[in-house]
């Protein structure tokens, strides 16, 4: 409503605070960071009334690596995506996580750097970032990378898809 308060109602004191993205889904919010795993936010209960939510860290998530980007299936499955091509996922809505790394389309010599990933709603994750861009139909089991030439030096930085999803 208009006016209406703001209330912090998580704060680590002594972490980096910078959030890189925000998702929700299936009851879920998921905050990424660029600081390290314990920066990195899950929550799913509302407390006081419904005035807050009950955050608190990723589990199982790497350490001290970048997590840039976040998206869901609105199922349970969630991706985040980061620096180096480090890729987290949850099959289970967030409540655990897998970390892996996407190789660039070089062979594996090169991990580029994933700012943002997406849900297409029919089955297939799009990340991008620096001179690249990943396609996986597998909730990120595996990935297929499409490398942008370096004389372009383009970075993406954000995706999205338009769809009309009826789950929430």
């Amino acid at each position: 409503s208009p006016g209406a308060e703001w209330e912090l109602t998580y704060d680590d004191a002594g972490t980096n605070k910078q959030k890189s993205n925000i998702g929700y889904g299936a009851g879920k919010w998921v905050a990424t960071s660029v600081a390290t795993n314990k920066d990195n936010l899950t929550s799913s209960n509302t407390v006081d009334g419904g005035k807050g939510m009950d955050w608190g860290p990723f589990y199982g998530a790497g350490t001290n690596r970048a997590m840039n980007g976040v998206a869901t299936d609105m199922s349970g499955n969630w991706i985040t995506v980061g620096d180096s091509g480090y890729v987290w996922t949850s099959d289970d809505n967030a409540e655990s996580w897998t970390e892996s790394r996407a190789v660039s389309v070089d062979g594996g010599t090169t991990y580029r750097t994933m700012k943002d990933v997406a849900y297409d709603n029919n089955g297939s994750w799009v990340a991008v970032g620096d001179r690249c861009f990943y396609v996986s139909t597998n909730n990120g089991g595996t990935w297929t990378s499409f490398d942008i030439s370096a004389a372009t030096n383009r970075t993406y930085h954000a995706i999205a898809f338009n769809v009309n999803n009826t789950s929430q």
